[in-house]
Formats: structure tokens, C-alpha cells, sequence
């Protein structure tokens, strides 16, 4: 699970996404240099592909995002020309094998992130660095020399211009989704989710008179609108309220369609906070073995695209026995200017940070159902 919501209206263009998992994931702090140098490690059929034919690349821009299982990969992160990438969890994705006739250079479906917010500038630049490589499976390293396949990720990518493209990997396919619309959430797949958001199109915040389309299905609509001091806010009836990553689409996509068009970047900001903090999800421990391990909002992210500025907000962390662990609710969302940043120096503690090619032998592959909480 997972909510990705853009504002993309006054000239104002602010990303802010949700972290919703089972399990600690993309905690880390993640800042990629200029100069930095990395080569794809998909581990999946890596003894099929050339050495040659892997990708590796130096990078050109400086990105800060968070990362997961003490990797250089990025769950989620903007770079210093107002590129952003965000990884949600979409089940049933299948990712490609590699294919010997392909001569493009191979890049794994995981790092295609981390790989953007180095090499471009703009969506546009982005979907041709895609379209110019083999795109294939992954495995990710959970412990160490222990490595998970096919944990079932989609992207959002982003840019400060208000393009947008949505990644899929749909039955060993790359689909895509360019000029996408400005919110993303999980199963099923976006274009399912894009028509389901359409049977709440009649919402309107500012109409003058009930709407007959919502009314069958809240009780006693007419009576609800007829007494209401505020109709403008009787007028979102109607709207889902549960946690469901369909619900979830069509909630943000209504508040989305009828918000104002922001006068500030700070108002950009809060309309992105607000929309976010609808869809997070809150600490409901099961009791049975199919519900014991549940899933919650970890901490979420405002990317601010026209300035550059990140803001990070931790709410939770689960102890090894499942327990949670809040966090200060006190401090509200912390900012990392990336203007602040000197990216052409490297600080000891984000040297080793890149991705490297595993050459381990003693390396043992599991399939993601296999791993409690994914």
C-alpha cells in the first residue's frame, strides 16, 4: 500500500506520497553526488548477461530520497532539477527475463528510479532513457547473501514542468503511462484504477443543489443535504472514506479535482499535506495468523519541485515482534533543502552508496512469498 498525490495547478507542482508497509521499509537517508559512478545489479539472470551489456552509468545530478535494505536504491526521491520518482507496491506485476537478442543495455526494473534522478532533467528525458534500455527482473539483498525476487513495485515519476509518467510491469511488459494524471496508489493496475475514480466525477464542491448521482448510495442524502448550514461541504457525500488502494485512488482524485488553484507554494504545500493526510493509514493489529502482520503509514514525504525542498515526517516503526513504535508526532515534517547541498562532494558516510554488480557465489535467491510481511 501506499498514496502518491501531485498538486499541479497555479503553476505550482508539489509531490507528496505515503509509505505503507507491513515492515521497516525506506527509512534511510539516501543522497546520490555528481561524479558517483554505478553499474546495474539486477542478481536475476545475472548469469546470462554480458558484463558488457550492463548498465553503468556516472552520475550527472544530485538527488536525496529514501532508501530500504541498506542499498544506493531509491523508494523515493527528488533531484536537484526538480525530477521526482516515487516506488509503490503493485501486486501481480511481472517483471521481464533477460533476453539475449536485445542488445540494449540491461538495467533491473528496480533500479530504473535511482537511474532517472541521476541522468535526467525533465519526465520527457526520462521516459527516452527508458525506452533505450532493456528493462528486467531484480532481486533485492533482504539479509545478507540472502536476495528477494519479485517484490511487485510501480513508479510515478514526476517533473517540476507538471508532466507526469506512470510505470508499470504488467505480464513481463514495460507499460507506460506518460502524461499521467496526478495521483497513484496500488492494486489493480492504474488504468483499472483510473476508470474506477470516474463513477465519482459528479462530486463538485461548488454545486448548488444535491447531487442525484451520490444520493443513492449515503442514506438519507436529501435529508443530510437538506439540513446542512455548509452545502459546499455536504457536497463531498458520497466520497470513499475506507483505506482500500481503489478508495484511496478516488478520494484523492475528487479532493484533487476540486481544490483551488494554490496562490503560493506554501498553500501548494499544506493542499498536499491535507489530501495526504486523508489517505493515511492507521495501526490495526489482527489476531489471526492472516492478519497478524499488518500494514500502516511509516512516514510520509512533500517534495516541493519548484524549490527544491523535501520534507520528511516519520510516524511509525515496527519492533521485531510486530509491535509498533511511534514516533513524535511533535516536530511535524522536517525540510532538507536540496539548494543546501553541496553535491559535488561526496561525504564519507554516502561514498560506498552506489550500486555495484554483485560477484558473490554464496548468494541464496528467494521469491518474495516466501518472506513474512511482503
Amino acid at each position: 500500500m501506499c498514496t502518491n498525490i501531485f498538486i499541479n495547478k497555479g503553476g505550482y507542482h508539489v509531490e507528496a506520497r505515503s509509505m505503507d508497509f507491513p515492515i521497516n521499509m525506506g527509512t534511510e537517508l539516501l543522497m546520490g553526488f555528481v561524479g558517483q559512478k554505478n553499474t546495474s545489479n539486477p542478481v536475476v539472470d545475472a548469469e546470462q548477461i554480458p558484463a558488457g551489456q550492463l548498465t553503468s552509468w556516472t552520475n550527472k545530478y544530485g538527488y536525496v530520497g529514501r532508501g530500504a535494505f541498506n542499498t544506493a536504491v531509491v523508494m523515493d526521491g527528488m533531484n536537484t532539477e526538480g525530477l521526482s520518482i516515487s516506488i509503490l507496491y503493485l501486486p501481480g506485476s511481472e517483471y521481464a527475463p533477460f533476453k539475449s537478442a536485445d542488445k540494449r543495455p540491461v538495467l533491473s526494473a528496480l533500479e530504473i528510479g535511482t537511474f532517472f534522478l541521476s541522468q535526467a532533467k525533465t519526465v520527457k528525458e526520462a521516459r527516452q532513457l527508458l525506452d533505450a534500455h532493456q528493462i528486467v527482473a531484480w532481486a533485492i539483498e533482504g539479509a545478507p547473501g540472502m536476495f528477494i525476487k519479485n517484490v511487485p513495485v510501480h513508479y510515478s515519476v514526476r517533473d517540476k514542468t507538471g508532466d507526469s509518467m506512470v510505470i508499470e510491469f504488467i505480464k513481463g511488459e514495460v507499460k507506460i503511462y506518460h502524461s499521467a494524471g496526478n495521483v497513484m496508489t496500488n492494486a489493480p493496475a492504474y488504468d483499472w484504477q483510473l476508470n474506477y475514480a470516474k463513477q465519482y466525477s459528479s462530486i463538485d464542491v461548488s454545486a448548488e443543489k444535491p447531487n442525484e448521482a451520490m444520493a443513492q448510495f449515503v442514506p438519507q442524502y436529501n435529508e443530510l443535504y437538506g439540513d446542512a448550514l455548509r452545502p459546499a461541504v455536504l457536497n463531498f457525500m458520497g466520497i470513499p472514506g475506507d483505506y482500500s488502494p481503489s478508495s484511496r485512488f478516488a478520494k484523492c482524485t475528487v479532493l484533487l479535482d476540486n481544490l483551488y488553484a494554490p496562490n503560493s507554494s506554501a498553500e501548494a504545500v499544506y493542499q498536499a499535506s491535507i489530501i495526504l493526510n486523508s489517505a493515511v493509514v492507521p495501526y490495526t493489529p489482527g489476531n489471526s495468523p492472516k492478519t497478524k502482520i499488518t500494514t500502516t503509514t511509516l512516514w510520509c514525504v512533500i517534495k516541493d519541485l519548484d524549490n527544491s525542498v523535501m520534507r520528511f515526517l516519520d510516524l511509525a516503526f515496527f519492533q521485531a515482534d510486530q509491535k509498533i513504535l511511534p514516533m513524535s508526532v511533535e516536530n511535524g515534517y522536517k525540510p532538507l533543502d536540496l539548494k543546501s547541498v553541496n553535491f559535488n562532494a561526496v561525504p564519507d558516510e554516502f561514498a560506498s552508496k552506489t550500486i555495484a554488480t554483485n560477484t558473490r557465489k554464496d548468494i541464496k535467491v528467494v521469491d518474495v512469498t516466501q518472506v513474512p510481511g511482503f
